[in-house]
């Protein structure tokens, strides 16, 4: 719907319902995350050393045999900590374009050249192992094979200390970070920082709807900096800039960035461009990331009529977009008729909002039958109810309705409302 309005010039309006919806994704994450993995991982206790692996996944959201790597990557930032794993997914055009590629990700995957053999690639600690991918029935082998790959790494103790900070004041990002070694360092050893977001929702052809540890950028070039041994080098990034340059970007394939840049952590690792090999890595948890208030924190009555509206209006347009379909004047009000014609979505779409959907569906056909014109008259008051007594259902109702305006608006009319 956002989109929709950006389209008539209604930027105002498609910014509040932006913001409305960003304010949800929190949650219908959350939601997915319960159900996304068929499979538990278990924690991993460190025994003994104290090195981390920094894992990289070159992946694609347009590309299927990618499932399995990612579900696979999923799983293991439930069964590591930061301190033990850090996690960074590059995505690229492979083999369609990509929303979620940058240009940081391209200059990585030229980084490791011909071990980048197509999507998925992964590398531990800068070297090529357990690759491949497959579908989700693959994703607990590609985790187990992942896992077999870390733990032996992990016992081995780290070659050098390094710190970082990072301090984020509005679209302005401070980062510092400092590397101590026994041992002198070659020129070839850089100094490389990482902005990763820590989920994104953007649905591409491989089905899968959220992705984790998006890599957005690399503060101070894809190239690193050149290491000063406990001098510490110091990047203050413009998130505006970086926000202009990845629509510039992604112009030229025709895309638009979803990510929200509100979950942003810093990575710093030092790595060997000589051999490729990953000294050491650390990640910030936190520090760059910007909170987002309780969306269900209802305040006075304008804010619960705002609420009310807003549902109540994506579900007015979800009738003019069906009776556009149709070939009917949406400029027209209901009559009884096209009430009866579209009262079926309404109630797939109001029901799903209460704990009782099926009986709420039968009450709402009778008053759909005795109220005629009058029938969107009672929504607004029904709505608020339902948002009252299940806000989640809330949630899935309006992601459903963003997926629908889209363009990938099936579950409404398959009766499967649900985080598409």
């Amino acid at each position: 719907m956002a989109k929709a309005l950006r389209t008539t010039g209604k930027a105002d309006e498609a910014a509040a319902i932006q913001r409305e919806l960003d304010a949800l994704e929190p949650l219908a994450h959350s939601e997915y995350e319960k159900t996304a993995l068929s499979f538990s991982p278990q924690k991993y206790v460190r025994k003994k050393g104290s090195r981390v692996v920094l894992v990289e996944l070159f992946t694609g959201a347009q590309c299927p045999p990618c499932v399995g790597a990612d579900m696979g990557f999923d799983a293991l930032e439930r069964a590591f900590g930061h301190k033990d794993v850090i996690l960074l997914q590059y995505h690229l055009h492979i083999p369609r374009p990509d929303a979620l590629t940058t240009p940081d990700s391209e200059a990585r995957e030229d980084f490791y050249g011909d071990d980048v053999r197509g999507t998925p690639s992964i590398f531990f600690n800068g070297k090529a192992a357990a690759g491949g991918g497959g579908g989700k029935g693959a994703a607990e082998a590609k985790y187990t094979a992942y896992r077999a790959v870390i733990e032996p790494i992990l016992e081995e103790d780290a070659a050098l200390k390094l710190a970082a900070t990072a301090v984020r004041k509005g679209d302005k990002i401070e980062i510092s970070a400092a590397v101590d070694s026994k041992k002198k360092l070659g020129e070839k050893v850089k100094l490389r920082l990482v902005l990763v977001e820590d989920w994104v929702r953007y649905l591409g052809s491989n089905g899968l709807p959220y992705h984790h540890r998006v890599v957005r950028a690399l503060p101070g070039g894809a190239g690193g900096l050149a290491i000063k041994d406990n001098v510490k080098q110091s990047v203050t990034y413009d998130l505006e800039g970086l926000k202009k340059s990845l629509s510039k970007f992604l112009d030229r394939a025709g895309l638009d960035d979803p990510t929200p840049y509100r979950n942003l952590t810093l990575v710093a690792f030092v790595q060997d461009d000589a051999t490729r090999e990953v000294l050491h890595a650390i990640e910030v948890a936190g520090a760059a990331r910007v909170t987002t208030k309780d969306p269900f924190t209802f305040r006075a009555g304008g804010a619960k009529r705002k609420r009310v509206a807003e549902v109540h209006g994506l579900i007015r347009m979800i009738h003019r977009r069906e009776r556009r379909e149709r070939g009917e004047n949406t400029s027209k009000s209901f009559g009884k008729t096209k009430a009866k014609q579209s009262v079926g979505r309404t109630c797939q779409a109001v029901a799903f909002l209460t704990p009782f959907g099926k009986i709420f569906s039968v009450f709402l056909r009778v008053l759909c039958a005795l109220c005629g014109e009058s029938f969107e008259l009672i929504i607004p008051l029904l709505v608020f109810l339902a948002v009252r007594i299940c806000p989640r259902r809330y949630v899935n109702a309006m992601s459903s309705c963003r997926s629908m305006n889209s363009g990938r608006g099936s579950a409404l009319r398959s009766g499967r409302w649900m985080i598409s």
